[in-house]
């Protein structure tokens, strides 16, 4: 018997195909999107380690207390504007300098739920908070 062979893909075999790229997809995405959060991240733990940096050597040079003036001590937005920096808390001897997630970039959903990452801070003692966060 003479069968003719088809060429080409059946209705079934393509909707099979799509509904894997969706599911492929749909597990892709999120995953995407932590790991794009995760290394932005580090536009914040840069910023706020110069500005510590920066605090520590201005208080050495100047044999003065330290500062809050965000613009004396780099700036008050990071490199890459996805946090707002400030100095949160600041004594005669200590300060906390503070990186809070800008409300409508991409780093406002850095919550997963357990971890919290729009705000992040460190101290003169070099405490890190959440220390989490600042694991890359």
């Amino acid at each position: 018997m003479n069968q003719k062979k088809s060429k080409g893909f059946t209705l079934i075999e393509a909707m099979i195909t799509v509904a894997i790229i969706g599911i492929l997809a749909s597990v892709a995405a999120p995953l995407y999107v932590g790991y794009v959060q995760k290394t932005s991240r580090s536009d914040a733990t840069a910023a706020l380690l110069n500005m510590s940096n920066e605090q520590e050597q201005r208080s050495m040079r100047l044999n003065a207390p330290y500062t809050d003036d965000e613009a004396l001590i780099g700036g008050v937005n990071t490199s890459n504007g996805y946090y707002t920096l400030e100095v949160s808390t600041l004594t005669a001897t200590g300060y906390t300098l503070t990186a809070t997630a800008v409300t409508t970039g991409p780093q406002a959903g850095d919550n997963d739920g357990v971890l919290d990452c729009r705000a992040i801070s460190i101290t003169s003692a070099g405490q890190k908070t959440p220390p989490d966060c600042w694991v890359q």
